[in-house]
């Protein structure tokens, strides 16, 4: 979730950046190590998540404001 303005948007060269004057919002579930696995003497977790955009700034499709992350975490 996020809202605001840009001040001084110039001064960020090379990339556009706007303001969030009406809310950008984003909601999601994300789970780590679904499945731990021995890696050469260290713990290999794997997990993953879903995230969806919604409100003023969502995309027209619905597929285009769904994300799908997947993580690996090493540990002992």
């Amino acid at each position: 979730m996020g809202w605001g303005q840009i001040s001084h948007p110039e001064v960020h060269e090379g990339i556009e950046v706007k303001g969030m004057p009406k809310g950008y919002y984003e909601s999601g579930l994300f789970l780590n190590d679904i499945f731990v696995l021995p890696f050469f003497g260290l713990r290999m977790g794997v997990g993953a998540g879903a995230f969806v955009r919604y409100g003023n700034y969502a995309l027209p499709s619905d597929f285009d404001n769904l994300v799908i992350k997947f993580a690996v975490n090493l540990g002992l």
